[in-house]
This record gives C-alpha cells, sequence and structure tokens, in this order.
C-alpha cells in the first residue's frame, strides 16, 4: 500500500516536472505576442499622428492661401486712385430745383474730404445751407474690390435715414454714376429712384449732380460745384 501510494506521488510529480516547461513556453509565447501587439499598435498610433500632422499642415497652407486672399482683396487699388481728387478743402456753391420750371435756390458752404482707413475710403464733411438754414451732412465713398462697384453712404442733420448708392466709373474715372432709392418726407413718398453723378472737371474743380428719374433721366434737382481752397 505504501509503495502504491509512493508510486502515485512519484507519478504526479513527474508529470508535473514534464508540464512546466510547456507552461513556461506558452507564457514566453504570450509575452511575444503580446510585445508584437505593442508594437503594431505603436506602429499604427505614430502612422496615425504623423497623419494627422500631414493634414494639419495642409490645412495651415490652405488657411495661409485664404488669408494672402483676403489680405490682398483688402488693398487699396486702381478703383480708388479715381476718388483722389477729391481731397482736399472746398468752397461749395449749391443749387437746387424745386421745379424744374423755377431757377434754383442758390447757397454757399464749405467741404473738406479725406482718407481714413489707410486709403480706403473717403470721408467728406459739408457745412452749408438747406432752406435758409444751417446744414451739416458727411459721407463716406470707396470702391468694392470684391463686387467692382463704387459706393457711396450719405447722412445728414435734417433726416434720420441713411442714404446709401452703388454705381461705377466711366470716361476714364473722370464721371461716376450712382444709382439708388430714397424717400421724401415732404410727400410721404417712398422708394424714389434717384441718380447722381460725379464729374471731376479737374484736379481743381468737380461737381455732384443729382437727379430724379421718375419722369426723365435729365431731370436735375440739385448740382454742387465744389472748388479747390487756394
Amino acid at each position: 500500500m505504501k509503495n502504491t501510494k509512493f508510486y502515485v506521488c512519484s507519478t504526479l510529480i513527474v508529470a508535473a516536472l514534464s508540464l512546466a516547461p510547456l507552461a513556461q513556453g506558452e507564457g514566453e509565447t504570450n509575452a511575444v505576442d503580446m510585445s508584437a501587439n505593442q508594437g503594431e499598435t505603436n506602429a499604427m498610433s505614430m502612422e496615425s499622428s504623423h497623419q494627422g500632422e500631414t493634414n494639419m499642415a495642409k490645412m495651415d497652407s490652405k488657411m495661409e492661401e485664404m488669408m494672402q486672399k483676403a489680405e490682398e482683396m483688402g488693398k487699396p487699388g486702381e478703383g480708388h486712385k479715381v476718388l483722389e481728387p477729391l481731397i482736399g478743402d472746398w468752397e461749395v456753391e449749391t443749387k437746387c430745383w424745386m421745379n424744374p420750371e423755377a431757377a434754383p435756390q442758390i447757397s454757399k458752404g464749405t467741404a473738406k474730404a479725406m482718407w481714413i482707413m489707410g486709403g480706403r475710403f473717403v470721408q467728406e464733411n459739408f457745412d452749408g445751407e438747406m432752406m435758409g438754414k444751417p446744414f451739416h451732412g458727411m459721407s463716406l465713398a470707396g470702391y468694392d474690390n470684391m463686387n467692382q462697384k463704387y459706393q457711396s453712404v450719405w447722412i445728414d442733420e435734417m433726416s434720420t435715414a441713411i442714404f446709401t448708392s452703388e454705381g461705377t466709373a466711366g470716361e476714364e474715372g473722370k464721371v461716376l454714376t450712382f444709382t439708388s432709392t430714397m424717400d421724401c418726407p415732404m410727400t410721404g413718398e417712398k422708394d424714389l429712384p434717384v441718380k447722381q453723378v460725379i464729374r471731376i472737371i479737374s484736379n481743381d474743380q468737380h461737381t455732384f449732380e443729382m437727379y430724379d428719374l421718375r419722369k426723365t433721366d435729365n431731370n436735375k434737382t440739385m448740382e454742387i460745384t465744389y472748388t479747390r481752397k487756394q
């Protein structure tokens, strides 16, 4: 009986000793597999990181290109040079026609025009008379490079409205023609079609004309003559 127990124990020990190398080998195999998987994961992570850096570089390049286009579009150009003769200090004479058949009302005043925003817009401050009362107004004019249009804004002390217009240059930049609509507080009419024309006569003189387009293109309602102060 004792011999039998000894035999069984010996057999179990031998079996355990014989399986130990197998277990050790399997552990080593698993370790190798884990190391290989970790290596593959690291490689994929590095590749993904490199791809991300490439995409970011492309985005940065695209953004830089867009910014350069925007910067170039925002620079004063040839269209702005057309407005240069308007710059300066001026004596002005204003003629207003309430009735095309009647003589115009004539008043005197002054104006000062200057470049603002780095040569992108012309700001004019106007002081004169309107219907026998002191009158002050201000305008902004510029050239939109993107839309290739001249744009103008006018405000004054006799109205709460902002008058805007858009136009083009002709005759080698010597004539600027703007069109717009306006409301008439005296009659209550709204969206009346009007035309404004700036004529560059010389570097020392130009005119501003306004036309009521409801009847004809030549129905002049106002003419302002600007003469440079000496």
